[in-house]
């Protein structure tokens, strides 16, 4: 082997273990940012969620808010250690691939689907053409990655091991993941779209009630439109720039923006479940969520009174100030 070719070689090399090292700052650098996010919150936290009964929001709450830093850690580890083996390194890229991306992004577009489906007065319809299209891009990105991990060649190369922190991979299937960011990334458009149509209609009714009865939408209803619009956003930004590397970048880089898309979901998904949850309260709630479920947020409810059940008083709210919209010149 000639000289040119060693240094070549050695080029390329150098050339993956600098975008190996910037993709593992990455993970690092959202790490610590929802490691902050956590601690900044656990107040809140405390208050409207661990001292609230169990049920299901609560530990969708848990999961959402806590596998982010679980997953992003464990990254963190594989990626910083040398002479990990193959063995080890295929048990974590089938844990991480399936159990991470795949089924943490689908939880949190669930969550996402209950608040659209609650603000568009619970239509059957909405909610099986969004049931649908989540399982659609649910069965894509299991697919595309399943064939991809059978396309992963893991290699343990003793001569670079300790070179080389991390597994070492290669998959012949890779270009296919271009396929998976794809619909997600459409799917949260539409999320956010739906979102800033409600949006707006709703700032129309409040300027309304405002004008006409010195009266404006509860806070309840402005946290699960606002908070839905911005969190909705910000996903469909990180999907945007996790397609365009996908799709422009080639070897390691093309995971740069994956801790982030994982540390937003965490992020967005814990504080859409919070923000709901403390608005409920400022309502005059009690702390417990003995019957509250995200899908009992029906926006077309025709009750007056108000229940112990932490979304329903939204609900009344929403009614009365409809009503009043539908009587008013």
């Amino acid at each position: 082997m000639s000289e040119s070719t060693i240094a070549q070689l050695l080029k390329v090399l150098f050339g993956v273990l600098k975008d190996r090292r910037t993709v593992t700052y990455s993970n690092v650098a959202a790490l610590t940012i929802l490691w902050y996010d956590t601690a900044l919150e656990m107040s809140r936290e405390v208050e409207f969620i661990w001292r609230a009964k169990w049920s299901f929001p609560k530990a969708l709450y848990i999961i959402i808010r806590y596998y982010g830093l679980f997953h992003l850690g464990l990254t963190g580890i594989v990626e910083t250690r040398t002479n990990i083996g193959a063995k080890v390194c295929r048990a974590y890229i089938w844990g991480i691939s399936i159990a991470g991306a795949i089924v943490f992004s689908t939880l949190v577009n669930f969550v996402l689907l209950l608040r659209v489906h609650a603000i568009y007065g619970q239509s059957r319809r909405v909610l099986c053409f969004l049931v649908i299209v989540i399982m659609a891009e649910f069965a894509t990105e299991f697919y595309i990655t399943f064939k991809v991990i059978l396309g992963t060649t893991f290699a343990q190369i003793a001569a670079i091991e300790s070179l080389f922190p991390g597994c070492i991979v290669q998959s012949s299937e890779l270009h296919l993941t271009l396929v998976c960011w794809i619909p997600a990334l459409l799917i949260s458009v539409l999320f956010f779209t739906m979102t800033i149509w409600k949006f707006y209609i709703s700032f129309r009714d409040e300027q309304k009630l405002t004008l006409q009865w010195g009266q404006a939408l509860s806070p309840m209803l402005t946290a699960f439109i606002r908070d839905g619009t911005v969190f909705f956003l910000l996903i469909a930004v990180v999907l945007l720039a996790c397609t365009v590397t996908t799709a422009t970048l080639r070897g390691p880089l093309l995971s740069f923006f994956v801790p982030w898309l994982l540390g937003v979901y965490s992020f967005a998904g814990s504080r859409l479940i919070l923000g709901l949850r403390e608005a409920a309260l400022k309502e005059g709630n009690e702390k417990t969520w003995d019957a509250m479920t995200l899908s009992t947020a029906a926006f077309n409810s025709n009750r007056t009174r108000i229940p112990h059940d932490t979304l329903s008083i939204e609900v009344d709210r929403y009614s009365l100030d409809h009503q009043r919209l539908a009587h008013s010149p």
